[in-house]
């Protein structure tokens, strides 16, 4: 996960990382309760004593981008959609946020389709910050 700002949201002109206390004065756009990442984020708040001011919540990564990218808030976003936007500027955060796998979960003895194969491949070797 990574917290963002638009490119001309002050936390993103500031050369120094937030800290936990940082996050909780800004006003954020946060994905609705609906998101698994939204209870990542409410534990990481919880672990860190910080209680977020959420100005808005939405229900889709689409919008949540818009309002970040051309707003005055900040959020956090899976950091393959976040990394993938223009205009969009990474906020460094002490302590980090905690990152997320996903798991591919197979068979043993099942039959895979080239599809499935080509897929399994493919997740083995993707690095998000990369693409």
């Amino acid at each position: 996960m990574a917290l963002v700002a638009g490119e001309g949201h002050p936390a993103a002109l500031a050369a120094r990382a937030l800290s936990a206390a940082d996050l909780a004065a800004l006003p954020l756009a946060l994905l609705s309760a609906d998101f698994v990442t939204r209870g990542h984020i409410d534990d990481y708040c919880l672990r860190h004593g910080v209680r977020p001011r959420v100005a808005m919540e939405v229900n889709s990564i689409g919008a949540a981008v818009e309002i970040i990218r051309h707003g005055v808030l900040a959020g956090i976003l899976p950091s393959a959609a976040a990394f993938s936007q223009p205009g969009l500027r990474r906020l460094s955060l002490l302590p980090p946020l905690p990152s997320r796998r996903a798991a591919l979960l197979l068979k043993r003895d099942g039959y895979r389709s080239a599809a499935a194969r080509a897929f399994a491949g493919f997740a083995r070797g993707f690095d998000p910050a990369t693409g």
